[in-house]
């Protein structure tokens, strides 16, 4: 399959596609179709890679059951993660906390923060 052969597999082709673009921000009918829409993954991936450069406030329709604003969050929380990932390779290739802080650019108070929450494991307090 190309990059968008996937495309003629979408049950959102055969539908009229303004429930897909709704100005009002209301999906329902549109999810009831993306809900079961074979190709989800890929269209998932392909509005993420059409709009990873666009400003989120000009995110526009719904692709894979997924508004705008949840898919703006996904990418927030994917940077974040990323992040985080950079954060503990140079702590463990022995960067001080104040290279990794202008390396990532945050505070160095983040960088303690983050390392701390790493080295006692998810949920627990520093």
């Amino acid at each position: 399959m190309t990059n968008t052969d996937w495309m003629d597999q979408a049950l959102c082709a055969q539908t009229d596609p303004e429930i897909f673009f709704s100005d009002s921000g209301h999906y329902r009918d549109a999810r009831k179709i993306c809900d079961t829409c074979p190709v989800r993954p890929a269209c998932l991936k392909h509005a993420q890679n059409i709009e990873a450069d666009r400003d989120p406030t000009r995110r526009y329709g719904l692709w894979a059951g997924t508004t705008p604003r949840s898919r703006s969050q996904a990418g927030k929380r994917a940077e974040i993660s990323g992040r985080r990932q950079t954060i503990i390779r140079l702590d463990a290739a022995g960067h001080s906390v104040r290279a990794i802080a202008a390396e990532v650019d945050i505070t160095e108070r983040a960088v303690r923060r983050i390392l701390s929450r790493h080295q006692n494991g998810p949920g627990e307090a520093a």
